[in-house]
């Protein structure tokens, strides 16, 4: 099918951007102080012609710092103009996991309070505000013992997030008011007990005060699919309240993290030491053109099982018994790695103890109980925790100290003891004496091991996780009957999943070398089947051949005859490799060293001298790969990574894997799409994608395309976040330049973006020797709270690459960003009603705002559900793009098929991939440049990698992060 210019919107876009930059002149002239500020450029003497320049580009700094203040492009009926596939009809049933909300019985209004919470000294005075640290089941205790205090509020929805703030259905009418004149309220509770009676020891001053009182649209109003974020922040709060209430019991039927709830009557999988997998339910409440409606998708976390703390202990030192932990502690032959096992296992853990039943948390492990480091003063004498608890279990007046030891003293004096104070103020408790009540969520202790084990247990088709959805006593359920979300009004919750509507878009058409078609059809996979590479890559020798070089990398050779076992695979890619238009010679015997730097960069350079193209990097021992790429990049050697296990296992395919990897580094071109030119008739302009008309419109003249993603550290890690920027370099869209460099850890704004973006530019142009004339830009990882951030922060970065690569504003370069997210949890599922079950989506499934309300997306948004691939396990999450910045003129239906048929280009395997290239790129640019910090660069290294890749001659290969 072929895609048209806009011509008519194209046209409008730019006379209003003209008209802007008109308005923008004449401000500037009166405020060209603050002009230079924002831009940030230095005034000089310049003659007439220059100080023009100047100004303009003055203005052309300034101009794009004010556009970014704008919202995000309005959502308008051109942009849904000509629709492009195949509208799926009614009969054919596209199902979410989102359940619509009918709204009629729903307030008004919502109340919002502030939460304080201080916890009371003995003579009444408030201690420091602890609403934000306290335990959140002491804090859920809390509130609802003031709302027991208040018979008023009985009846009244109550919304509360274990923090700082509660939202109800109705006014609380508050007695007082604070200095600002706000409703107040301030009442002294007493913590309950387990019977449910105040305590008078332990006391807290909780304060409420009134802070906004938020509008909800009426009944069926439109308003429904345009709520802001803090009304549905504010319902959702509600939504699983009762569950937080629920905390507050010995055994609560459901636990909570975050928006996840888990069934305490969930099988626990069991994981690695004491851990254990829990598959719950993520619930939110979600506004679109449908109205308001429930996202529920299964999630699947890590828990520390209930149990005896010891018993805990037992299973992450992986020790058959308990008995046998304490012997080894006894003998102190346990080695630091149980140890730290232990303790990650423990820390931050929630207890209960079972000599007084306080619930607290552990800070950290502490010394055994009869060591002497755990001694502490005493009635005048210091003494052991384990010599502490022997005198309590004598004094008549502690029976619980009797009943939790029966023998008057510790059985396990050994066991490192828990510390349930703080770092500065430790309060030592026998870890026999701790109890964890319920599975609590650890996070922080996920290795790769687990990672496998999670994401086999995660895996559920699309039929198993609908029904576990919807059938029987699900969270669906529970919602539906919960009296709160009937108090608010929440509860009518259609039991049907949502059936959507939705288009198929046309696959791409995949090109060989002379001409040689493959049509994926809807498969989303093909296979080459003898055809060759659409181009090699440049630099062969006079025989037409790559010269490669072999490394291994390992503490000693691989067992067994590994010399027969590594031919057979040099073998069998030089003669795959022969049939697909890659001539590769081996250039020499293979090298071999340790995994240490020093030796790595020898080997390497030896091979470098011996020009080879690429070397092959087989990885005997674990945890070489970010030195082994660290080492070759600062060198400009191109390098293929394997693992010994992947050539001793050889699996169906390996050779035209790796094939493939090597061709796109070295230069070459995969496939290209099929032109959709007519043969006869129309334009024969040149254009610059090839082939002509293959991949839209946008690519007739000089276009690149950005990916821009940020790898965070895990946590805890002291290292930096890694950013990454990767720009397309042909009108083919086969071969990119990456630029990374390190940021503050966690930052996710691009610091560094115009640095980046200059050297795409500058690349791009020392290879096509013009500059693009269509920015499009697929920006990762960032969410919708985000998107003000990225046209504010990013933006004008984009805009004064421009600037600073000799743009004018009569250039008319035009911009477009794309936000991609695949953090999200929406599923689109097929209904087949042959069979009666639920499967996934083909490859090119689209759902967007032409669905009106039978449509899951935005109705602020100009965004669209896209689904490019066949799931390989599991069910299909498709990805959300949403047009955050937009200079060219979309339509909805151009950049939706652009993005699908972009997902055929991808140069590390033979389908169709889940997200956008540019930006799958650029994740796996931040990836690369990640492995390389964890083995030592610093950001002026990745930068000097980057620029040593990113060269201006054709001839020279730039995709080392592939």
């Amino acid at each position: 099918m072929v895609l048209h210019h806009l011509e008519g919107a194209a046209a409008v876009v730019v006379e209003v951007a003209e008209e802007a930059v008109g308005e923008v002149v004449l401000e500037v002239e009166a405020a060209e102080a603050a002009a230079v500020e924002v831009g940030g450029l230095e005034v000089v003497a310049v003659g007439a012609e220059e100080e023009r320049t100047v100004k303009w580009r003055k203005l052309t700094r300034f101009s794009a710092y004010l556009e970014t203040s704008l919202s995000l492009p309005p959502i308008a009926p051109w942009r849904l103009q000509t629709p492009i596939g195949a509208t799926l009809p009614p009969t054919d049933l596209v199902r979410t996991n989102c359940f619509q909300i009918n709204t009629d019985r729903m307030p008004s209004a919502m109340f919002k309070y502030a939460v304080h919470i201080f916890p009371l000294n003995a003579d009444g005075s408030d201690r420091e505000e602890v609403s934000q640290k306290e335990d959140d089941r002491i804090t859920a205790a809390l509130l609802a013992k003031l709302r027991s205090k208040h018979p008023a509020w009985s009846g009244v929805g109550f919304g509360y997030d274990g923090r700082s703030i509660l939202v109800t259905s109705a006014t609380l009418n508050l007695p007082s008011r604070n200095p600002d004149g706000e409703p107040f309220l301030s009442e002294r509770v007493g913590l309950p007990d387990r019977s449910g009676e105040e305590s008078t020891r332990k006391c807290y001053r909780v304060t409420l005060t009134e802070v906004q009182r938020m509008i909800l649209p009426g009944p069926g109003s439109n308003d429904w699919s345009n709520l802001n974020q803090d009304l549905l922040h504010a319902l959702d709060i509600n939504l699983i309240s009762f569950i937080r209430f629920m905390q507050t019991s010995d055994a609560p039927a459901w636990s909570l993290v975050g928006p996840k709830l888990f069934a305490a009557t969930e099988e626990a999988m069991p994981l690695v030491g004491a851990f254990v997998a829990k598959t719950g339910y993520y619930t939110t409440l979600k506004s679109c053109l449908a109205g308001l409606v429930l996202n529920v998708d299964l999630s699947v976390n890590v828990f520390v099982d209930a149990g005896p703390l010891i018993d805990i202990m037992r299973r992450a030192a992986e020790m058959r018994s308990v008995d046998d932990l304490h012997n080894d502690l006894s003998r102190q032959s346990m080695s630091s790695d149980r140890l730290d096992r232990i303790r990650k296992a423990v820390k931050s853990i929630k207890i209960r103890t079972t000599h007084t039943g306080f619930s607290k948390k552990v800070i950290d492990l502490g010394p055994a109980a009869d060591s002497p480091d755990s001694a502490f003063e005493h009635e005048g004498r210091r003494i052991t925790v384990a010599q502490y608890f022997e005198l309590m279990c004598r004094d008549r007046t502690k029976p619980l100290y009797r009943q939790a030891l029966p023998s008057g003293r510790l059985r396990y004096p050994k066991l490192p003891t828990v510390n349930i104070g703080s770092n500065s103020h430790p309060v030592l408790v026998p870890s026999e004496l701790c109890h964890v009540t319920t599975p609590q969520n650890r996070k922080n202790v996920i290795t790769p091991e687990m990672t496998a084990q999670i994401i086999r247990i995660a895996a559920k088709r699309p039929d198993d996780r609908m029904r576990q959805i919807t059938s029987g006593s699900t969270v669906v359920t529970m919602l539906r009957d919960d009296p709160n979300n009937r108090a608010m009004g929440q509860h009518q919750i259609n039991p049907e999943p949502m059936a959507v509507s939705a288009t198929i878009l046309p696959p791409a058409q995949i090109i060989y070398k002379d001409m040689s078609k493959v049509d994926p059809g809807l498969r989303g996979e093909w296979k080459m089947d003898g055809k060759r590479f659409y181009a090699s890559p440049p630099g062969a020798d006079t025989k037409g051949r790559h010269k490669y070089g072999v490394l291994l990398v390992g503490n000693g050779p691989p067992l067994g005859d590994w010399r027969a076992t590594l031919g057979r695979f040099q073998e069998m890619l030089e003669q795959d490799g022969a049939r697909a238009g890659l001539n590769l010679a081996a250039g020499g015997p293979p090298l071999a060293c340790p995994p240490v730097a020093a030796r790595i960069n020898q080997e390497l350079t030896k091979l470098k001298d011996a020009q080879v193209h690429i070397a092959i990097c087989v990885m005997v021992a674990d945890r070489t790969y970010g030195v082994i790429k660290k080492e070759a990049n600062g060198m400009g050697l191109m390098t293929q990574c394997i693992l010994w296990k992947t050539i001793e296992r050889s699996p169906a395919g390996l050779a035209t894997n790796v094939l493939i990897k090597m061709n796109a580094k070295m230069g070459g071109t995969n496939h290209v799409l099929a032109s959709r030119a007519a043969t006869t008739g129309g334009s024969q302009a040149k254009q610059f994608q090839e082939p002509r008309s293959s991949i839209s419109w946008i690519m007739d003249k000089p276009c690149m395309f950005l990916g821009i993603d940020v790898s965070h550290p895990e946590p805890g890690s002291d290292k930096p976040s890694v950013a990454a920027v990767v720009a397309s370099m042909d009108g083919r869209l086969s071969q990119y330049c990456a630029y990374v460099t390190s940021q503050t850890s966690n930052k996710e704004m691009v610091t560094k973006l115009e640095d980046a973006i200059c050297k795409m530019l500058e690349t791009f142009r020392s290879r096509n020797r013009v500059f693009p004339e269509t920015i499009i830009v697929y920006r990762d990882g960032v969410s919708e709270g985000q998107f003000d951030q990225v046209l504010r922060d990013e933006l004008p970065q984009i805009h004064g690459a421009l600037e600073r690569c000799g743009y004018m504003p009569n250039d008319q370069v035009k911009v477009s960003v794309v936000v991609c997210q695949k953090r999200h949890h929406t599923r689109v599922v097929y209904e087949d009603r042959t069979t009666n079950t639920m499967i996934n989506p083909c490859p090119g499934l689209v759902v967007d705002a032409r669905g009106g309300d039978r449509s899951i997306v935005s109705g602020s948004y100009n965004e669209f559900f896209l689904n490019t691939h066949v799931a390989i396990q599991g069910t299909a999450k498709p990805c959300k793009y949403t047009l955050i910045y937009d200079e060219v003129g979309f339509k909805l239906s151009e950049l939706e098929l652009l993005t699908n048929w972009t997902t055929y280009l991808y140069s590390r395997c033979n389908r169709s991939v889940s997200y956008a290239t540019p930006a799958y790129y650029a994740h796996w640019a931040s990836q690369h440049a990640k492995e390389m910090v964890a083995a030592g660069a610093i950001g002026e290294e990745l930068e000097n990698i980057s620029k040593t890749w990113a060269r201006g001659d054709s001839a020279k290969p730039t995709m080392f992060f592939l």
